[in-house]
């Protein structure tokens, strides 16, 4: 009798390009709500980096407590490569790496962006949070010293997601009252917006406003970018505006650079991009996860199977949480029929819990299944409120 010929079916290869929140969201999104898909994250690091908590480095707090290894994402069905990514042929299906080649069945591409050059410093990567806290050591010095200094946060609106430059701004002058050097070390915070936080209208703007004050940051608002080398410090950071990180082969960047996909975040035929190199207003890790579950709708998944609630918060919703030194300003956004735009035309709900700390990414995947699990990760934010108490950190 003959043997029938059974072949295999061959599960569909999706592969999420980029070693963020972004490509980590995804890849996990997919793994989650595609039992049945292979689901590989490529990445140039061994570890994806929580860039919300960044800001935290140039006050001493360890860069150890802001990565995570990818490793992590294991037994949650998702495998990893450490490669970078040299070309993608869209026309083949195969992505071009240091590592070899990957072929794919559905490429997401999370690139990222990076800050166009300026002369001063800015505070988007690792090395440059470490050159911060470099800096920051020489201020105090001399400030303990008796000399008057002066910092400067410039913000410029274009391209950019500027509530890191409020949330750091915050920070900062809580840290220097914990010092008690805010009466020798002036920190201005200048953005070409009308106000200093106004993404989530009017109430979070008198927020954001209340705790500049009590933080003693001066704030300079519809300044032109023009404008921005008259205000001046002894220190001066940009969060200036973005430029994207591109693949070669990938489709779809439009006349400014970014990538310009559909509501469904769809460049070409069973290519997709999410995150930062998207021409969008917004830059964050609630933005990701709505990307991420629009793709997953996309590809066929079921969003059901990732549950009704992450961390407490519904499928159909983001959060959005700032860092206000002295407690923690929540935004949650709901709108279940737009996931291409999370907060656009929506209204917030806001709330401010005193004496808190933020869960930055909280209703996200990779904090729920992830990060809160992982010990000595994902504490930064725990580790400045020590160091304003005056308990030394590692």
């Amino acid at each position: 009798m003959d043997t029938p010929d059974i072949t295999p079916i061959r599960p569909r290869r999706i592969v999420v390009v980029g070693g963020g929140i972004a490509g980590a969201e995804t890849a996990l999104t997919l793994a989650i709500g595609l039992p049945d898909a292979a689901v590989t994250l490529v990445g140039r690091w061994p570890s994806f980096r929580m860039l919300p908590d960044l800001v935290y480095v140039p006050f001493d707090v360890s860069p150890r407590r802001i990565d995570v290894p990818l490793s992590t994402l294991l037994p949650h069905g998702v495998s990893s490569v450490q490669a970078t990514v040299e070309r993608v042929d869209v026309a083949t299906k195969t992505i071009h790496t240091s590592a070899g080649e990957l072929a794919y069945d559905e490429l997401i591409v999370a690139p990222g962006a990076e800050p166009r050059e300026h002369s001063n410093q800015s505070l988007r990567t690792l090395d440059d949070a470490i050159r911060v806290r470099q800096q920051l050591a020489r201020i105090v010095r001399e400030a303990r010293a008796g000399e008057r200094r002066t910092i400067t946060l410039r913000a410029e609106s274009d391209d950019s997601w500027t509530a890191p430059a409020c949330e750091f701004a915050l920070l900062l002058g809580a840290w220097l009252r914990s010092l008690r050097l805010d009466h020798l070390v002036e920190t201005l915070f200048v953005t070409s917006d009308s106000n200093a936080f106004e993404w989530f209208g009017p109430i979070g703007e008198t927020i954001v406003e209340g705790a500049m004050r009590r933080a003693r940051v001066q704030v300079a608002t519809d300044v032109p970018v023009g404008r921005f080398d008259a205000l001046d410090g002894d220190l001066v950071v940009e969060f200036g505006a973005l430029r994207p990180r591109t693949i070669d082969g990938v489709p779809g960047p439009g006349p400014s650079g970014w990538y310009e996909p559909d509501a469904a975040f769809r460049l070409a035929p069973h290519v997709f991009c999410i995150g930062d190199a998207v021409n969008l207003p917004y830059r964050a890790g609630f933005a990701t996860a709505w990307q991420a579950r629009r793709v997953l709708e996309e590809l066929g998944g079921d969003l059901g199977r990732i549950g009704p609630h992450i961390d407490g918060i519904p499928t159909d919703a983001v959060e959005y949480q700032m860092d206000l030194a002295d407690g923690v300003l929540r935004a949650r956004v709901t709108a279940g029929d737009s996931l291409s735009h999370p907060f656009l035309g929506h209204d917030a709900d806001i709330t401010v819990v005193a004496g808190s700390r933020p869960d930055k990414l909280r209703g996200l995947l990779v904090h729920d299944r992830v990060l809160r699990w992982e010990v000595g990760t994902y504490d930064a934010a725990l580790a400045y409120r020590d160091l304003l108490r005056g308990v030394e950190v590692a």
